[in-house]
């Protein structure tokens, strides 16, 4: 392993840190989600855009496909206590320990596509040596 693939080892852990900061500042902060401001949407979009630079031919979803990720995990988890399909007065509304679960599978889908980033990575190390 080369200097430089360990800095980029390094750089990937970096954002998985950055997820865990991102959720404690939610909570924290207990900013609310609305449809006018995404800021679930806009930290997978810089997290997605950041394992783009590394590896540019990596097949990695775009804009619509992280909104629509976005919408079923909200959907997914609200639907749980409300039983039907939210809309967006009871989005804005949503309960802490759901904005929560909501970032936690943020960052659990975040970590999957960093995982694929880094076998993706070394399987064309391997191809290549």
């Amino acid at each position: 392993m080369t200097a430089l693939d360990t800095f980029h080892l390094i750089y990937l852990i970096a954002i998985s840190a950055l997820t865990i900061i991102f959720l404690v500042h939610t909570i924290l902060t207990r900013k609310k989600f609305t449809i006018k401001d995404m800021t679930f949407l806009e930290y997978f979009q810089f997290a997605i855009e950041k394992i783009r630079s590394f590896i540019p031919k990596m097949k990695l979803p775009d804009n619509n496909q992280l909104r629509e990720e976005i919408g079923e995990i909200i959907n997914t988890s609200l639907y749980k206590r409300l039983g039907h399909n939210p809309n967006n007065e009871e989005i804005e509304d949503m309960l802490d320990g759901e904005r929560f679960e909501i970032s936690m599978e943020i960052a659990k889908r975040i970590g999957t596509y960093l995982n694929k980033a880094l076998y993706y990575r070394f399987k064309n190390k391997r191809r290549n040596s």
